[in-house]
């Protein structure tokens, strides 16, 4: 569905500037084609979605400074400051500062503990630091507050594949395949499941879902 409706939208503007080039820019970042919608965001409005998407899109790329200066002038151009804040307390966390994330977590505790996503971070922070009870107790609290956050439920589908739950592990990565753009690495480590368990059908059902959105999926 997503993929027609980009294909729609191409079509009826092959050089799209402005709100259609955000449009589109989302759209390709929702169907994890990430420097497609780096791109396009180039050509956009430059406004707090913009900034917000390509910070989004740069996170998954693992292009962590470069998220972080994007998430700041999404925040100057209107977004809320606590939510850019604990998003750099992630990015933190996966540049390996784990220290400073902690730091910046404790300092959102009264304005964010009771969001799902400030759980989330708390438990990627405990899984690097290799604290596993805390890890999972905090996704788990993560999923008990928004019990249809796609972060959380991979996070905790991560943590019970790492931790040998294959079947909790599968669950929560199925749930999380319709909500993308988490579905791709869902997708992605439900066939290496199935794959090591002899599921070969399953496996290779998995990828063709990923290519379905994204072709050059790299991984897949």
């Amino acid at each position: 569905k997503l993929a027609s409706q980009l294909a729609k939208l191409q079509q009826a503007d092959p050089e799209p500037r402005g709100a259609a080039a955000l449009k589109i820019g989302i759209l390709l970042f929702t169907l994890t084609r990430f420097d497609d919608a780096l791109a396009m965001f180039a050509q956009a409005t430059d406004n707090r979605d913009r900034n917000w998407f390509q910070a989004m899109a740069l996170t998954h790329m693992k292009r962590y400074a470069d998220a972080a200066d994007a998430f700041g002038r999404a925040r100057d151009k209107g977004c809320d400051g606590a939510i850019v804040d604990l998003k750099l307390a992630e990015l933190a966390a996966l540049a390996d500062d784990t220290a400073g994330a902690t730091k910046m977590l404790k300092k959102l505790e009264k304005s964010m503990g009771a969001d799902a996503g400030y759980h989330c971070v708390l438990g990627l922070v405990a899984q690097l630091d290799g604290f596993s009870d805390d890890a999972f107790d905090a996704f788990e609290k993560a999923l008990e507050l928004d019990s249809d956050c796609a972060e959380a439920m991979f996070r905790l589908a991560y943590f019970c594949d790492l931790h040998g739950d294959e079947d909790r592990a599968l669950e929560l990565y199925d749930a999380c395949t319709s909500r993308p753009p988490v579905h791709a690495n869902a997708l992605l480590n439900m066939a290496i499941l199935h794959e090591d368990a002899g599921r070969y059908a399953k496996a290779v059902a998995a990828l063709d879902r990923i290519l379905a959105s994204n072709p050059n999926h790299a991984r897949a």
